[in-house]
């Protein structure tokens, strides 16, 4: 017996011994009809040796050649010889034949189309590891460069301050500076938002624990806002429960950007009455304990929809 392969361009064999060609009339015809093709005598189809010398090795004196398909597409071709004598093939061999190829035909589309969809999810994995690679170095330089922008930034806000408080700077001066000193700090604000979000795609946002006093803190907040809540003609009122930790461990820094997020917007969108921050104790173990902290407002709050 012989098996024997011939495969597209683009396509891996499976098999060490190739066919160079299948352009012989005998293929042509096979591959243009789904039945199979008799041949009692070998030496009467021309050319079909010199296209497939291994026959001659073989000594075949008959063959049967059928070809196999999927949706009426020819995908391969099934060769039966007999090399000890000539052969006729009967009539149930012949509808044997086609009843395999057609199965092997099956068989052949469900493995290329295996082939093309395991390719499909390399190719897919392989964009995935890129898109993961091009992402985590846009967040590594963000992560940078908003940290060097904050460092200059910081520096014209403080002579801003600094020039605000000259005795010899004029009121149109003071409202140009008030102006430049209002940009800056929404700019800076818009920097550090970048930063932190940049971190966190980057996977090295930190967490920066330090030791600070609560009661302090709540009160901070109150001076921060108080003459934005007094523009407003709104009351702006702390609350720190008795039983709320003096001092406490945690990232003071992000604690406070989320204060200043959250009593920012309720003064905001409150147009009368006034905002409260009351700072509870929670769930208190041997050495944590959790802090609720909560903003509340006399403003027309969120819609139902949002």
């Amino acid at each position: 017996s012989l098996a024997a392969e011939h495969t597209s361009p683009g396509y891996r064999p499976i098999n060490e011994d190739q066919l160079p060609s299948v352009d012989s009339p005998l293929f042509t015809e096979v591959l243009s009809r789904d039945k199979a093709h008799a041949l009692t005598e070998i030496d009467s189809s021309e050319g079909l040796c010199a296209s497939w010398p291994e026959l001659d090795d073989l000594e075949a004196k008959s063959m049967l050649v059928v070809r196999t398909s999927y949706l009426d597409k020819p995908n391969g071709i099934i060769v039966l010889q007999q090399c000890s004598h000539q052969r006729k093939w009967s009539t149930d061999e012949l509808l044997l034949i086609d009843q395999v190829a057609a199965q092997v035909g099956i068989a052949i589309a469900q493995t290329d189309l295996h082939q093309r969809e395991e390719h499909h999810r390399i190719a897919l994995e392989q964009a995935k590891q890129h898109a993961e690679v091009a992402n985590k170095a846009k967040s590594e330089f963000l992560a940078k460069i908003t940290h060097e922008l904050r460092t200059p930034l910081n520096a014209i806000l403080g002579f801003c301050q600094l020039l605000c408080r000259d005795d010899e700077t004029t009121a149109n001066q003071q409202e140009t500076l008030s102006i430049i000193n209002s940009s800056g700090e929404h700019l800076l604000a818009l920097i550090n938002d970048v930063l932190d979000m940049s971190k966190i795609e980057a996977d090295c946002l930190e967490l920066n624990q330090d030791t600070f006093d609560v009661r302090d803190l709540a009160e901070s907040m109150r001076g921060m806002f108080r003459f934005r809540a007094e523009e407003k003609s709104l009351t702006l009122s702390v609350s720190v429960d008795s039983d709320v930790p003096r001092r406490v461990t945690a990232d003071v820094g992000k604690l406070r950007q989320t204060l200043i997020n959250l009593i920012g917007n309720a003064i905001k969108f409150t147009e009368s009455g006034g905002i409260m921050l009351r700072v509870k104790a929670q769930a208190a173990l041997k050495d944590h304990c959790t802090l609720a902290f909560e903003i509340e407002d006399t403003g027309k709050g969120i819609d139902e929809d949002e």
